[in-house]
């Protein structure tokens, strides 16, 4: 596969921002990673805003279409949904808490995108806790609400704050949620 230059800048552009964060990489910083002259920077992309809003809409698309693999595969709904939480860990494993405070702070548009865009995948895990409930998997609850429940909390562990505060790279706590949401806290039935 060929990598355009647009995708190297933007890969540059990621592998400088976990270094640094994205306040701090500058577009002379991203010139040098990517091995190209700022002429040709600026040919693909008008601002660094540019290259951080193409960054993210990236990554989700990507995520967005490993997603749709996994709602159309083979497996039971608790493998989907592990294997759901590996790929958003996978996808998120690189941005440190500096990353995402970054976002929240300097580029609050993107971070607005990037929150609506997990909120889109209520409906996907409503349908994929039904499907665990007509199947046995799961305990007869209320799918709504455990959907609305589980977006919930992962809105609020998985943020700048919660993470920086507690120290937590952003895909072990979404790891951790995964596995309160599917065992509880309990140790066995009481």
């Amino acid at each position: 596969m060929t990598r355009t230059i647009k995708d190297k800048i933007l890969a540059s552009f990621k592998e400088l921002s976990v270094q640094k964060g994205i306040k701090a990489t500058t577009m002379d910083d991203l010139s040098a990673q990517a091995a190209i002259s700022k002429r040709t920077l600026y040919k693909y992309f008008r601002s660094k805003e540019e290259i951080i809003e193409n960054l993210f809409s990236k990554i989700m698309k990507d995520i967005d279409w490993q997603l749709n693999l996994v709602i159309t595969g083979k497996g039971d709904p608790v493998y989907k949904f592990r294997s759901i939480i590996g790929l958003v860990s996978k996808n998120i494993e690189s941005f440190q808490p500096v990353i995402l405070d970054d976002l929240y702070k300097h580029y609050p548009h993107v971070w607005v995108k990037i929150e609506n865009f997990r909120m889109s995948k209520q409906d996907f895990l409503e349908s994929l806790i039904k499907e665990g409930i007509e199947q046995g998997y799961f305990r007869p609850l209320n799918a709504p609400l455990v959907s609305t429940g589980f977006i919930a909390m992962a809105n609020v562990i998985v943020n700048p704050n919660f993470l920086a505060d507690n120290e937590l790279p952003a895909n072990e706590a979404l790891a951790q949620l995964a596995e309160l949401f599917l065992y509880g806290v309990l140790h066995s039935r009481h």
